[in-house]
């Protein structure tokens, strides 16, 4: 029983670990293209991760946000916010590519 917690703790932590959360930086560029059959938010920030999940190939943009529930637009309007009053966020990923194969999917932010 002892080795299965453990082996189910590894799991976990090893899922966060992969997952990338920022320091305070500054939302720099963001995109949204009517030309992907999905509603996505394409962000760069100021300073992006030191180390980037294997998926994340793209150099371009740091996180993108698929906006199609209404958590992801209260998401989508801080983004907003911080980016035109220029305040500094941190923003955590995934860990994952689901919406773009080569930029980490954005779960949160935290507005500072």
């Amino acid at each position: 029983m002892k080795k299965l917690l453990l082996i189910a703790g590894l799991i976990i932590t090893s899922s966060f670990a992969n997952s990338a959360e920022s320091e305070e930086i500054n939302i720099t560029r963001l995109k949204m293209d009517k030309t992907f059959d999905n509603h996505q938010v394409f962000i760069k920030t100021s300073n992006p991760s030191d180390n980037p999940i294997n998926c994340q190939t793209d150099e371009k943009w740091h996180y993108v946000l698929n906006i199609d529930n209404d958590y992801d637009q209260n998401i989508y309007s801080l983004l907003l916010a911080a980016k035109l009053s220029g305040s500094k966020v941190i923003l955590s990923g995934s860990g994952e590519c689901n919406f773009n194969d080569a930029i980490e999917d954005l779960t949160s932010i935290e507005l500072l």
